[in-house]
């Protein structure tokens, strides 16, 4: 009769046999999938020989194809998040921290160096497209600064390099929000608890802006969703809900899309439904956006550098403005701005409004 110890390790190596012979044949006859909704990345598709660089290149897309494409991937990576959080108590998930019930990514070591030349590219469009316009410039905290995490970003540091970088005036958005004014599974503030970041816009700026009370906005339901955030950190989380401010002059502006020419409406509620909620600010990302208000009752213009943040209060800030257009640096290069003298065109009565965030600051290079 065989001891119980072998009988044991018998068994252990069959279950590991039928565990690793399962998930082999399940990858096999599962159709690969070609996008994460999750995660929002395509996925790594059957590597082919003739297309690899070398060797090593076809045996390195093979792991990340194995890897990508594992019988219940996604399942997985929730289940292993949670058992590091809520069993073996981690401070934080891969880099993903979770604080009352909101999400956010460990930003850390900040990048001195690529912050910086971010600042030097604005300054030089500044100085290039608008040196007889008054320049502002505002940055948009990433929501882990509000939480009770280690390590983050040195937001005094940021601030010297705008100093020290680019002639604009400062307009200070730390103190006007708070965690809860951002989306819990993703990075993005809520438009409809931007009420202190309006108001000090609206003093900062010379759009003729009512104050926020006065502006009229009803708030509307465009759905529940999760953010990019839920994906990357796949930690438990409830669903985010999106609503959107709107009013009599928002309901008359006219969005055009110059990278399409595309026209519409600010709020595309069929983009909502797609993979990134978030889209339904002005459709999504584009190099440049126009926004016309014909109610306006002067010709004020503004123009916004901007990232993805910048969609969303732009429709609150165009009752101050006949026109703003918007302009996404992570898409066009400054070179080819010239290209649309027309349209930004600016005079001594252009207000030019830098708002970026403070995570694509650190981990983007503009342009």
């Amino acid at each position: 009769m065989k001891p119980i110890s072998t009988i044991r390790s018998i068994a252990t190596a069959a279950v590991f046999c039928l565990f690793v012979a399962f998930f082999g044949v399940a990858v096999w006859l599962a159709p690969d999938k070609d996008y994460s909704v999750y995660e929002r990345r395509p996925l790594q598709q059957t590597p082919v020989l003739e297309e690899a660089e070398d060797l090593s290149d076809y045996f390195s897309s093979w792991d990340a194809y194995l890897s990508d494409q594992f019988y219940l991937r996604d399942e997985l990576r929730f289940l292993k998040s949670s058992f590091a959080c809520n069993v073996l108590r981690q401070t934080d998930v891969n880099g993903y921290y979770s604080e009352d019930g909101s999400q956010a990514e460990l930003l850390y070591p900040m990048n001195d160096a690529n912050i910086a030349s971010n600042v030097a590219l604005l300054e030089e469009v500044r100085k290039t497209y608008f040196p007889n316009s008054p320049a502002y410039y505002a940055v948009i905290p990433d929501k882990s600064y509000y939480m009770d995490v280690p390590l983050g970003l040195d937001y005094d540091g940021i601030d010297r390099i705008f100093q020290n970088g680019l002639h604009a005036a400062a307009i200070s958005l730390r103190d006007r929000l708070e965690l809860s004014d951002y989306y819990g599974t993703d990075i993005h503030w809520k438009q409809e608890e931007l009420e202190e970041v309006y108001e000090v816009l609206r003093v900062a700026l010379r759009g003729d802006l009512p104050p926020f009370a006065d502006a009229g906005f009803t708030e509307l339901t465009a759905g529940e969703f999760y953010g990019v955030l839920y994906g990357q950190a796949a930690l438990p989380a409830e669903r985010d809900e999106m609503h959107y401010l709107t009013n009599a002059t928002i309901e008359n502006l006219t969005l055009t899309v110059w990278d399409t020419g595309k026209t519409g409406a600010v709020y595309d509620t069929e983009a909502f439904a797609g993979d990134d909620a978030y889209d339904l600010y002005l459709g999504g990302e584009a190099a440049i956006l126009h926004v016309e208000n014909p109610a306006a009752t002067g010709d004020r213009k503004l123009i916004l550098f901007r990232d993805s943040f910048g969609r969303s209060i732009a429709p609150l800030l165009a009752e101050g403005y006949a026109e703003i257009v918007l302009v996404d640096l992570r898409w066009i290069r400054p070179a080819y701005l010239s290209n649309f003298s027309d349209l930004l065109s600016a005079d001594e009565s252009t207000d030019v409004l830098f708002l970026y965030s403070a995570q694509v600051l650190n981990s983007m290079k503009l342009g």
